[in-house]
């Protein structure tokens, strides 16, 4: 089980860099702040890993807790950078939106796939 948790951290980067590659082919059509959104959710995304890590090490029994608390976490940090995105910028556009919504889904789906079967295991 701990070795799944290790490997997370790779499909994540290979995940980024897919999403990077993606947004490298569509950027022109697409606002500056968007440029933003994937460095931002990798970087979420590992403190939500870091935080199930150690939750993890400290009482595996409890990790179901621990995934929905790092959920929760995810979603307030998302919700930050939206609104540091929305003060820097002085507003966001449409295709900012999109593209917040269209990420955050991936990486919390890929979360939610790859890490919910740790909260079934004892």
């Amino acid at each position: 089980m701990d070795n799944k948790l290790k490997n997370y951290v790779i499909y994540i980067s290979i995940l980024t860099m897919i999403l990077m590659t993606a947004y490298f082919f569509v950027r022109d059509q697409l606002s500056v702040q968007t440029a933003y959104i994937i460095p931002a959710y990798f970087l979420i995304t590992l403190a939500t890993h870091l935080i199930l890590k150690g939750a993890f090490a400290k009482n595996p029994a409890n990790f179901g807790q621990s995934f929905m608390g790092g959920l929760a976490f995810k979603m307030l940090a998302s919700f930050a950078f939206l609104t540091i995105m929305y003060m820097s910028f002085g507003g966001i556009n449409m295709d900012f939106v999109a593209v917040f919504m269209g990420v955050y889904l991936v990486y919390t789906v890929f979360e939610i796939v790859y890490l919910k079967p740790l909260s079934k295991k004892k």
